[in-house]
């Protein structure tokens, strides 16, 4: 390497320029001068101010996406370029792509925007594989400045198309496993209910004479959370009950690996891609209606004044969940817009430790949640949590799968009646663990870093709001800067870009705290069918259970056999679960263009939620976000050199000035599919908004 050269791996986005950082610096790499290497390689770079020749883009229009996608490059020197003179090793063999025949020749596509090379095969070695199939190619020669990748189609992962076709590929692209191993299936269809068996353990309890319920989206499939709640001895007994997915899934079985290796389900538009096999998420381990199940039980005796916990007891447990209900019903009835439902006759449970001390009716129950929800929530806030109320994108989908409608979800106070109880629930198994001394897996997040809070603190001082506090760190002040924003016209704007300056929580195998619900100790502990560190933590629990009753069970694993990968698997757990995010999000940003495409010319209505010189992007109404081109620097105010604000130079009725939190009517112009991209023009609007 010679005394201009740079060793490391090259990090390469999807606009198709690469960056690598080593030992003695960054450097910025332009497409041409990758010189075959592919994201993740490792390689020897030349570092030279004229390597490359232009400028990134230079000669064609970047995309809107790329200009408000740009700080990484800003943090670059752009004066340090360089061009690969050296691939050292390879990251990539196998590759997931779509396939096209082209006489001869089959190009795959890689599905992974960040491999930029399309692989080349010989059509006549698979000649059953169809144009638009989804495929695992074998790299046999790499790009390089005089050839094409050239590779051999070893798997035919999906021939169909359409919009699971389309999910799945998504899926794929971002190493997401959508299958399982035949021992899985083999031991999973092997599996059977066995209440009496269950009941011999010296642990468990019979719980099935109670009223329990569960509450869950009005699609959901699987069922791994019900309540209960009872008057007992002038407490509040609120009953989380959990699917006890460990009594199924013994460690290190074949159900256990493919599991631990998912990490979590994944939720794409039109396709799920559970963690577990159907026959256990849908089947034995959903807590169905009117069926006995296994569960693990937390019941927490609250003060009703205050809803604080007096006392708490962790089992496991055999339930039946007397009635089903879903969010909206439930909203509805709180609302008092519907009537209100009621245990099914002659199906109640009789629960001896409840009888004579307040049996509540249905109403009774979900109006006691409802309160209760209410005064956890003003605890938590209290305590500095922090509450965001950003709408979730749905997109829904027509008897033949194609998207015919964008709609958003929001909080409400039946979500609400949920997560509270569930939150209490993880924060109350993470306490009494770590008391114990028991090794846990927790679920920690970070205070925002000093130098976020700074850039937050800038736009948010020039629109106006008061930030004393903030950089500090003090959720106070962001929980008033939230509330003033959802009194103001750019809430949209002013709460994603709060959001930003968050860090992501992760699972930690140490404590830590977790910033935004403001406890010091949180776990993940109530959604053991579709997350992995849940149901590590549920034998967790049990052995320590176990090991406090002095009992012992010839299924449970040892201790030492849990925990000597436990920083490891909360390492793969945050990151599958980051993946799966990505692909969630990529998921509906295809569907929502596939929508849109249908749709040129038309206008909508949205608000303006970021900008960044010459590109804006907008989030309509439905929560669609499209980007906004033809913009110039903002002239009509004090901070017109102010990268935040800009022009609108395109449409003669467009607004003077560009500022997040800012009402537009947009048209849509154009539709990309790759990257998914809905490109529009502002046509009208206010002059109002963030400076």
């Amino acid at each position: 390497m010679s005394k201009n050269g740079l060793r490391g791996v090259v990090s390469i986005n999807r606009h198709g320029y690469g960056f690598v950082s080593g030992s003695e610096g960054d450097c910025l790499i332009s497409h041409g001068c990758l010189m075959g290497a592919m994201d993740g390689d490792e390689v020897d770079v030349d570092v030279d101010a004229r390597a490359g020749g232009r400028p990134i883009g230079a000669g064609q229009e970047e995309t809107p996406a790329a200009r408000l996608d740009s700080d990484r490059r800003r943090q670059v020197d752009t004066r340090r370029r360089g061009r690969v003179v050296r691939i050292l090793s390879r990251a990539h063999v196998n590759v997931i792509g779509r396939y096209e025949r082209n006489g001869p020749l089959g190009v795959v596509s890689p599905l992974d925007e960040r491999i930029t090379y399309d692989i080349f095969t010989q059509a006549e070695e698979t000649p059953d594989v169809k144009t638009g199939a989804v495929v695992e190619v074998r790299i046999t020669g790499y790009p390089s400045r005089y050839e094409s990748a050239q590779g051999v189609i070893e798997k035919v992962l999906d021939q169909s198309r359409g919009q699971e076709s389309d999910a799945l590929a998504i899926a794929l692209a971002h190493g997401i496993d959508a299958g399982f191993t035949p021992a899985a299936i083999e031991q999973a269809d092997a599996l059977t209910l066995d209440v009496d068996r269950a009941l011999t353990e010296p642990l468990r309890r019979d719980l099935r004479g109670r009223d329990v319920i569960t509450i869950d989206p009005l699609d959901a499939m699987d069922f791994d959370d019900a309540l209960s709640l009872e008057r007992v001895d002038g407490l509040l007994r609120l009953g989380v009950h959990i699917a006890d997915v460990s009594a199924y899934v013994p460690w290190n079985t074949p159900i256990d690996m493919d599991a631990r290796r998912k990490a979590t389900s994944t939720y794409l538009v039109g396709k799920v891609l559970p963690m577990l096999p159907e026959s256990l998420a849908n089947g034995s381990c959903s807590l169905a209606p009117q069926e006995d199940r296994l569960a693990m039980t937390v019941d927490l005796y609250l003060d009703p004044r205050t809803a604080e916990p007096v006392r708490f007891e962790l089992f496991p447990s055999v339930i039946r969940s007397r009635l089903r209900l879903d969010y909206p019903a439930v909203q509805r009835m709180l609302d008092g817009v519907e009537p209100w439902v009621e245990f099914p006759e002659g199906q109640r449970g009789v629960d001896p430790a409840s009888r004579g001390m307040g049996h509540l009716s249905a109403r009774s129950v979900l109006e006691a949640l409802d309160a209760v929800a209410a005064l956890r929530h003003a605890s938590r806030l209290e305590r500095g949590g922090i509450d965001f109320d950003i709408p979730q994108t749905e997109v829904r989908l027509d008897d033949d799968r194609r998207p015919i409608e964008v709609t958003m979800r929001h909080r409400t106070r039946a979500t609400a009646l949920v997560e509270e109880a569930m939150i209490l629930a993880n924060g109350t198994v993470a306490r009494h663990l770590t008391l114990a001394g028991s090794p846990m897996l927790y679920r920690v997040h970070g205070a925002p870093s000093p130098a976020a809070l700074a850039a937050l603190g800038d736009v948010l001082e020039d629109a106006g709001y008061g930030v004393d506090g903030l950089l500090g760190g003090d959720p106070h002040a962001i929980q008033e800067i939230l509330r003033l924003a959802h009194l103001r016209s750019e809430e949209a704007a002013i709460e994603p870009l709060v959001l930003r300056t968050m860090r992501r929580a992760r699972y930690l195998e140490r404590l830590e705290p977790h910033y935004g619900l403001a406890m010091d100790c949180y776990t993940h502990f109530t959604s053991p069918i579709r997350r992995y560190p849940d149901l590590m933590v549920h034998r967790l629990l049990k052995v320590q259970l176990r090991h406090a009753a002095e009992t012992s069970s010839p299924r449970a694993a040892s201790i030492e056999a849990l925990t000597a990968d436990l920083g490891t698997i909360a390492d793969h757990c945050s990151q599958m679960e980051r993946e799966a995010d990505a692909a969630a999000t990529e998921s509906v940003r295809h569907a929502t263009a596939l929508l849109f495409a249908r749709h040129i010319g038309e206008e909508y209505d949205g608000v303006i939620i970021d900008t960044n010189g010459t590109a804006a992007m907008v989030r309509l109404d439905n929560t669609a976000e499209c980007h906004v081109t033809g913009l110039g620097s903002c002239d009509v105010s004090d901070d017109a050199g102010d990268a935040r604000s800009s022009t609108a130079q395109r449409s003669p009725r467009a607004l003077r000035c560009v500022r997040r939190g800012q009402r537009v009517r947009v048209r849509v112009d154009e539709v990309r599919m790759q990257p998914p991209a809905i490109e529009c023009s502002i046509t009208t609007g206010t002059d109002v908004g963030v400076r």
